[in-house]
């Protein structure tokens, strides 16, 4: 499956809900997300620009493959991912498998959805914390992530084809 989606910094959370729930959006989710990132010792995932998740998102846990990145205009890519039942034992695998985890981030996240779009506010804490609520907008194509970018207040130019790297480099203290 596509991902293609979108990042816009620094919003008013309070605001953008607003104007979500006019337009009819309803709201799919809110809780902690913890991810675990993997690859070998040799960084093969990453150099191969490959990005191996292990998720949980409330009760429910995923494990993703993202791959054959695009960011030009927005950030699109091949997206991977099943729901799993025992995230503990699919550690246990990939260890096995001889992939390290290489970083975890966590973030509260609150989601939207309005026909086959997602909107959904990322916080992210502890370590990235100073990274400040951003909104990602997911959708099947590009011009549909602009048109609601716009009907939020926002313009192309706001709209970021940033992935997790580019944001902590963006924020760096």
């Amino acid at each position: 499956m596509k991902e293609i989606e979108v990042k816009i910094l620094e919003v008013n959370q309070d605001e953008v809900v607003e104007k979500l729930l006019s337009l009819g959006a309803i709201k799919t989710f809110e809780g902690i997300l913890e991810a675990k990132f993997y690859d070998y010792e040799d960084k093969y995932l990453s150099q191969a620009g490959k990005v191996l998740r292990l998720r949980k998102e409330g009760n429910e846990s995923f494990l993703t493959l993202k791959q054959n990145f695009d960011m030009s205009k927005v950030k699109i890519c091949d997206e991977i991912e099943t729901e799993i039942s025992n995230a503990e034992e699919i550690k246990i695998i990939l260890l096995s498998l001889k992939l390290q985890p290489l970083k975890t981030t966590k973030k509260k996240r609150i989601s939207y959805k309005i026909q086959n779009t997602k909107f959904e506010f990322d916080e992210y804490l502890e370590e990235f914390s100073n990274i400040p609520i951003l909104l990602e907008i997911e959708t099947p194509n590009i011009e549909k992530i602009y048109e609601w970018a716009e009907k939020l207040g926002f313009s192309k130019e706001d709209c970021k084809p940033w992935g997790f790297n580019k944001l902590v480099k963006y924020y760096k203290k």
